[in-house]
């Protein structure tokens, strides 16, 4: 008798909710508001609804199951109104991104709409697969030469990440060596060092820069600060990576906050080797202080012995702090062609052994860069972005 009471009472409570659902939507729909307020007054009389019963009725499992299920179809709608603005922030807001969101985030969460933020990154989040190739060396010094390297020259300037990372530099620390695809015989490929010019080099040496090559159709929306340079080639902004090392002032505050364990870390990591290299540690982890972004670099090995950052000789042991930064392309409009202006990154072998025979797309740097660099530098990494007070962490981190 007493479970005969209770389902007949569980009944009531279903057929009076959905009656507060289909209400609420005729409110929602008389006065114009969207999904996200159409959801919060439904919850909002759902709940004062319950208030009123708690006294004198226990609210199950399986109840509470029922009632969600009930307003599945407007949480739906809802989370694709959210997914829109967040769209909306990551496309034109041009810095701060990560911390609009999460203040959106926390907004609704205000309102008392507290939706799993894994569902909506999952909902809008798919990385741009930018199927990132090389030059090759007709197009850098061949009859096929592109207008950007006309333009620009192949002599090519590098980041202090690049050089931390054991890229082989010029005499005065500016321009690096970086690979074009093309077989050079002897299992080696070919490479423009940093006086521009063309020479085959060993597959298995992990110090030559990577210079990727994407389509420009495939990044063009989600470009920003566009310049036009000259007759069909621009400057755009894409993606972030770490960039140059912070000075003095910046560096003591970092490295303050990071040793008392109050700086502040996004989920964020830059991956720096892969499976087939012996490296200490494999992951940079980005934090934030003042709106910004960095990194913290501890040098784990001496094979650049040659690189120096700030005029200064670099060691093992030695930590850097440098900012992440906007990744600068130079497009050709002509080609459908965007490569970084500066080379951005090194440290990753060509291929584990001196065996090259042309097929890039089977090499392990191809396939360090489909599977960690083209999405490292893709700004949504993670919208899970909350900053997250550090711990003490482990030296090389």
């Amino acid at each position: 008798m007493k479970n005969k009471l209770l389902e007949i009472i569980k009944k009531e409570i279903i057929k009076e909710t959905k009656k507060i659902i289909n209400n609420a939507k005729v409110t929602a729909r008389e006065n114009k508001l969207d999904n996200i307020d159409k959801l919060l007054l439904i919850n909002n009389n759902i709940e004062l609804y319950l208030d009123s019963l708690k006294e004198y009725f226990i609210f199950d499992d399986d109840l509470i199951n029922k009632i969600f299920v009930l307003k599945n179809e407007s949480i739906i709608e809802a989370k694709k109104d959210i997914c829109n603005v967040i769209l909306n922030i990551i496309k034109n807001e041009q810095k701060d991104v990560f911390i609009k969101i999460i203040d959106y985030i926390n907004t609704l969460k205000s309102k008392g709409i507290d939706i799993d933020i894994n569902s909506i990154e999952n909902s809008i989040y798919k990385p741009i697969n930018l199927d990132m190739q090389f030059l090759e060396y007709n197009q850098v010094f061949g009859i096929n030469k592109l207008d950007i390297i006309k333009k620009y020259g192949t002599k090519c300037e590098l980041t202090d990440f690049a050089i931390l990372l054991g890229s082989i530099v010029s005499e005065d620390n500016k321009t690096g060596w970086w690979w074009i695809k093309n077989y050079a015989g002897y299992g080696d490929a070919k490479v423009v060092c940093y006086e521009g010019n063309c020479y085959s080099f060993p597959v298995n040496i992990d110090s030559i820069c990577i210079r990727p090559v994407i389509k420009y159709s495939s990044i063009e929306k989600y470009c920003t600060n566009k310049k036009v340079i000259d007759d069909n080639i621009l400057e755009v902004d894409f993606g972030e990576l770490p960039n140059n090392t912070v000075n003095i002032q910046i560096y003591n505050i970092l490295e303050n906050k990071y040793n008392d364990g109050s700086i502040e870390r996004t989920s964020k990591v830059y991956t720096i080797d892969n499976e087939y290299n012996k490296f200490k540690n494999n992951k940079c982890i980005e934090y934030i202080y003042d709106n910004k972004k960095y990194i913290r670099f501890v040098v784990f090995n001496n094979k650049n012995k040659n690189g120096m950052i700030n005029g200064e000789k670099i060691n093992v042991g030695d930590i850097y702090w440098l900012e992440v930064k906007n990744i600068r392309w130079i497009v050709s409009l002509n080609n459908d062609i965007a490569i970084p202006k500066y080379l951005i990154f090194s440290g990753i072998k060509f291929n584990n052994d001196r065996n090259y025979s042309g097929d890039f797309n089977n090499t392990n740097i191809k396939n360090f860069m489909d599977n960690h660099l083209s999405i490292d530098i893709q700004q949504l990494n993670s919208i899970k972005n909350k900053y997250i007070k550090s711990k003490k962490l482990v030296k090389n981190t």
